[in-house]
């Protein structure tokens, strides 16, 4: 539905952002974090990252349906857990990725507020996936057994839109605004 209708993403933020709070008021419930969160979210930010997921996701690439494609390609994700939890050391398995895999999760947990921007950190992020990504589509024992997996126009094109600039712009920009939140959050808990 989205692909048809890309506007559905302003829409639902509309209907968030005006939302009346009868939920809360049928169960006498305290709003007040929920008001909080929706006047504070940078929509704007909210909305190019959903709205790069539907350009990534939508659409027709060498004739073939991209929502169908990498409907597929998810589909195979699962067969990829299942080896890997299994401990299997296969090429569609996490297990042969471990180095890459440890890199990804370590930059993660890896933000030092004294030296780190909010920018370094989500760029430090966003390049161990990309380098585990890479690792996954183009080791060469396993890349014919990859390509013939994942790979098609339409996970090249979304790819290429996911970790573009305008992307990665938008990517920094929630993850700024969230950041807000969770320092906020912290510095709460501590005057508690």
């Amino acid at each position: 539905a989205l692909c048809e209708c890309p506007g559905m993403v302003g829409a639902t933020v509309s209907c968030v952002k005006r939302y009346d709070g009868g939920v809360f008021d049928m169960f006498q419930l305290d709003r007040s974090k929920f008001d909080s969160v929706v006047s504070n979210v940078d929509w704007d930010a909210v909305k190019a990252v959903f709205n790069g997921f539907v350009k990534a996701g939508c659409g027709e690439k060498n004739g073939k349906d991209c929502v169908t494609e990498l409907s597929n390609m998810w589909s195979l994700y699962g067969t990829f857990m299942d080896n890997s939890f299994k401990g299997e050391d296969v090429c569609l398995s996490v297990i042969r990725l471990e180095e890459e895999f440890g890199g990804y999760l370590m930059s993660i947990y890896s933000f030092d507020e004294e030296t780190d921007t909010v920018k370094s950190f989500a760029n430090r992020i966003i390049d161990a996936y990309v380098n585990m990504e890479r690792e996954v589509m183009c080791e060469p024992s396993c890349a014919g057994e990859i390509s013939d997996s994942f790979y098609s126009c339409c996970t090249k094109h979304a790819l290429e839109v996911l970790s573009s600039k305008p992307m990665r712009k938008a990517y920094e920009k929630l993850f700024k605004n969230v950041w807000s939140f969770m320092v906020q959050s912290d510095s709460d808990s501590e005057g508690a």
